[in-house]
């Protein structure tokens, strides 16, 4: 049996590399975090006061323990899942918004296609360093065609995927890629 060699080879230099990968970031979902932790820390103040005798123990109180527990637990947990089923990556060649948790879709735009990118924040994500990096694409000017939401330093990662853009060669070393071809998704 022999193998198949592949005529089309592409040289080290000209290969997709990462550059960077990341989430949205926690404060982004700040108040389902109180909330959940709040409610964990008050079920186990209730539940240690009725084991204390200070409140009857009956099967109300046992269900508001163990009600607030649970819905401690699961806020939290939903809440760790909606952040992560969001990735951001930033490649040699483009940027990609990777979405879902069991069935995972990407969308693509390479660098050049970009139009321009704008940062935006309100002034209470400004004070903690997050925001959003709204790209535009060069044939969909009126509103972004990628957000990246909730992250850290917003205006380092424009500046990032500007450096990017510029770097770019031309012809650029994706043009064997079928541009508007679904992103394959390797698990």
């Amino acid at each position: 049996m022999t193998e198949a060699v592949s005529e089309f080879e592409i040289p080290p230099a000209y290969r997709e590399r990462l550059v960077m990968a990341f989430h949205q970031k926690r404060a982004s979902f700040l108040i389902n975090y109180i909330l959940g932790v709040a409610a964990f820390v008050m079920s186990l103040i209730f539940n240690t006061i009725t084991a204390g005798l200070y409140i009857p123990y009956d099967l109300y109180s046992w269900l508001i323990g163990i009600g607030a527990f649970a819905f401690g637990i699961i806020l939290v947990g939903l809440t760790e899942v909606k952040r992560r089923q969001k990735y951001y990556l930033i490649t040699t060649w483009n940027v990609r918004i990777r979405t879902g948790v069991f069935k995972k879709t990407t969308t693509r735009i390479f660098y050049d296609e970009i139009d321009h990118i704008e940062t935006t924040a309100n002034p209470d994500e400004r004070m903690v360093g997050m925001g959003d990096v709204e790209i535009y694409a060069q044939w969909q000017k009126d509103r972004p065609f990628l957000v990246i939401q909730g992250i850290a330093n917003p205006d380092g990662i424009a500046e990032l995927i500007k450096i990017m853009m510029e770097r770019t060669p031309t012809p650029p070393p994706w043009n064997h890629i079928d541009r508007r071809a679904p992103v394959q998704v390797h698990h």
